[in-house]
């Protein structure tokens, strides 16, 4: 949940001036109410924030740079992590277009229609 318009506009409601002088005009009649309207508007603030920025995709490539000789060697090359909801990929389908720079379907040279990342591992040299 990197954006929720519906979270926005209540966080815009409940900052708006009329809301905040009607809430102003609720406590001026009931005064023992101004604590809990504030703790009120904290709490729903709060919970509608929660979910901000919150991490929505992991992958794990497994690149392990130990020496052990039970771990599997790390290899130079390109790696490729695609986000899809198909997980049955027939790789042979796709190749790297390097003019375009893009994960690209064989058959009609398109790209694919799904967010991907490309890393590269190339041996250190100074």
């Amino acid at each position: 949940n990197v954006r929720s318009k519906a979270d926005e506009d209540l966080l815009a409601a409940l900052s708006s001036g009329s809301f905040r002088e009607g809430l102003g005009l609720l406590t001026t009649v009931q005064p023992a109410l101004k604590p809990f309207v504030g703790l009120a508007s904290s709490v729903v603030t709060a919970v509608m924030k929660r979910s901000k920025n919150a991490q929505i995709q992991f992958f794990k490539l497994g690149l392990d740079f130990s020496e052990n000789q039970t771990s599997v060697a790390l290899r130079h090359g390109s790696f490729a992590v695609i986000q899809a909801d198909d997980v049955n990929w027939d790789w042979n389908k796709l190749a790297w277009n390097v003019d375009a720079q893009q994960i690209v379907d064989i058959a009609t040279g398109k790209s694919i229609p799904f967010n991907y990342l490309v890393l590269r591992i190339s041996p250190y040299e100074e």
